[in-house]
């Protein structure tokens, strides 16, 4: 007698940002980002990067010659699909060094002013642990808010450094349906 079939739950990538192999082919995807420095006080903070999962990559790294004050935001374009529901992020991460993950953040996008100062007062911030920092890549996944499944919104890394820096990388991100 069976009593339940289990079914894999499949993802459907809509929205796909792959940094490509070059610095240009990195640069023209972050055309369409914000990165938005909140504290800089030295250290690197989210660009393109050379050391990706497969090519180009984001990174933030909060220490040159010693830990630096470092809160980073690199802001998403606008995301939104009428092909499916925009309700899990996927992406590689790679991150050495250090204690300090970065976090991930949601704003719907009527919330979201790019004129206005920024302010993270209207983001929400995902409940999502970071791994530790370890050789190579993981694959990592996070299910968005169903508050934000109607409409369109824009996610945010968020990098915070100040005592413990670590160096994070960021490739392969798909945002899509589960």
């Amino acid at each position: 007698v069976v009593s339940r079939i289990v079914i894999p739950v499949k993802f459907i990538p809509i929205i796909i940002f792959n940094f490509g192999d070059e610095q240009t082919d990195c640069e023209a995807v972050l055309a369409d980002w914000r990165v938005e420095n909140v504290v800089f006080g030295g250290g690197d903070p989210w660009g393109c990067t050379r050391f990706g999962f497969e090519g180009q990559a984001i990174q933030a790294n909060g220490f040159d010659n010693g830990p630096q004050n470092l809160e980073s935001w690199i802001i998403s374009p606008s995301l939104e699909s009428n092909s499916g529901v925009l309700n899990t992020l996927k992406f590689k991460y790679g991150s050495s060094f250090g204690s300090e993950p970065p976090e991930i953040w949601v704003i719907n996008e009527e919330d979201y002013d790019p004129a206005a100062t920024f302010d993270s007062e209207d983001w929400t911030k995902l409940d999502f642990s970071f791994p530790a920092p370890a050789d190579g890549f993981s694959d990592e996944s996070v299910l968005i808010p169903s508050e934000f499944h109607s409409g369109a919104y824009r996610f945010a890394y968020r990098y915070i450094s100040s005592t413990s820096p670590t160096r994070v990388t960021i490739d392969n991100i798909q945002i899509g349906e589960e």
